[in-house]
């Protein structure tokens, strides 16, 4: 059933979203300018897109130009743009290296709150590139960085329990693909502890509303796990009762609640007020 519900809710989200044109393989609308997006790249794929955009006479546009073009309602024959989300390290070690080598330029958007300062060596912030990179990329002339908001979390938008933190889940999920976790005035972000409760969540910066979990329970489910030997304790087939069970009797005595509208709305506020702090600091203006 919760498969049938998310192919439910995907197929909901696609039917509210005007795609162009050239997305079904028909010529773009007469103002229209494509626009690709990529998260994670490898050599291959990345160089086979490029070769045919150059070998077909498409031009990467930059961001300006593009922007211009757009208010202007002005169409660029063959002009396409290239985007870049989340900074990841592929991007320093793969995509940067190609759009160099095929002249094309590209537009990165960042999360500040993970990018990593050169000291840092953090293995779980090796998915991401540093400031020091960053820095570099602008300095490029074919990478234009842009802001893509701080924590760019998901975030829990009901009460109810998708799954809990375990092991299997945790090898399969980067560490960005978890609901940020508001526990009481702590917010914490990452991969979450064993036994952490995980409710159905959204992107922060479009979420209608936020559910603020109840801190006990998750902090009893998550001591349960710890008493019960860590990943021993998923060894159980009934680990999964044990911790909803364990759950429900904590809830109860100190419910979640939702976010007010204005709270959720100045937490999306944040989101930029923070980006534009650390872009200036380290990189000295935020374009």
């Amino acid at each position: 059933m919760g498969s049938i519900g998310r192919v439910l809710r995907t197929v909901a989200r696609i039917s509210r979203t005007r795609y162009p044109r050239f997305a079904f393989g028909l010529p773009p609308a007469r103002n229209e300018i494509p626009v690709f997006t990529y998260h994670d790249v490898e050599p291959d794929g990345l160089a086979g897109d490029l070769e045919f955009l150059r070998s077909n006479g498409y031009r990467a546009l930059c961001l300006d130009e593009y922007l211009r073009a757009r208010v202007a309602g002005r169409h660029i024959a063959r002009g396409v743009l290239l985007t870049f989300d989340d900074a990841r390290k592929s991007f320093w070690d793969v995509a940067l290296p190609l759009l160099r080598s095929f002249d094309m330029h590209a537009v990165l958007f960042a999360p500040s709150w993970w990018m990593r300062r050169s000291e840092d060596r953090c293995a779980a912030q090796d998915l991401f590139m540093s400031w020091e990179q960053l820095r570099a990329c602008r300095e490029s002339g074919v990478v234009d960085v842009q802001s893509h908001a701080h924590r760019h979390a998901l975030v829990p938008i009901a009460p109810r329990i998708v799954d809990f933190a375990n092991p299997q889940a945790l090898a399969r999920y980067d560490l960005y693909d978890w609901p940020m976790r508001l526990i009481g005035e702590r917010r914490e972000l990452g991969r979450p502890a064993l036994g952490t409760p995980v409710y159905r969540a959204e992107p922060l910066l479009s979420a209608s509303r936020c559910y603020l979990e109840s801190g006990v329970a998750t902090l009893a489910c998550r001591e349960l796990v710890d008493r019960l030997g860590g990943e021993e304790f998923f060894r159980d087939p009934r680990w999964r009762q044990r911790l909803l069970q364990t759950h429900r009797a904590n809830a109860s005595k100190a419910p979640g609640a939702y976010l007010s509208a204005s709270v959720l709305e100045r937490l999306g506020e944040s989101e930029f007020e923070a980006s534009r702090a650390a872009f200036r600091a380290h990189l000295g203006s935020v374009r």
